[in-house]
């Protein structure tokens, strides 16, 4: 199950952030090729004044062209690179598009889980 973390700034306007969450899993459940159920994601904003690049730090609220939102994907390994650089551009162009802002000015990284070393449901996964 991948597991999205998103990072953000405040953002002006505020969108609804459960909707774009649900648009995301979404879209990249329609791209992985299973059920949307099977992709999760979270939302964690961060304070003005906690996010600086080098010695500018954000303002009060997202910029457009700075202080991106971070993305990170977290998923077992076994995809192909091909799928996960789609994967990769949709998160990027889906927030892009839920927070009125070039898909430029989002950052998003992928991680592969390993075998062994994830526990969930009830289990180690293997």
């Amino acid at each position: 199950m991948p597991v999205v973390r998103i990072s953000a700034l405040p953002q002006q306007p505020t969108p609804d952030v459960t909707a774009l969450l649900q648009r995301l899993c979404v879209r990249l459940a329609e791209i992985d090729e299973v059920e949307a159920r099977h992709w999760w994601a979270t939302w964690q904003p961060i304070q003005p004044g906690a996010y600086v690049e080098g010695a500018v730090t954000a303002t009060s609220t997202q910029p457009r062209m700075s202080h991106p939102p971070q993305v990170e994907i977290q998923a077992f390994t076994g995809r192909d690179p091909a799928r996960v650089e789609q994967l990769l551009e949709a998160a990027a162009a889906v927030l892009a598009e839920g927070l009125r802002m070039e898909a430029g000015n989002v950052f998003v990284t992928w991680t592969e889980l390993q075998p062994g070393r994830v526990f969930t449901g009830g289990e180690i996964r293997r």
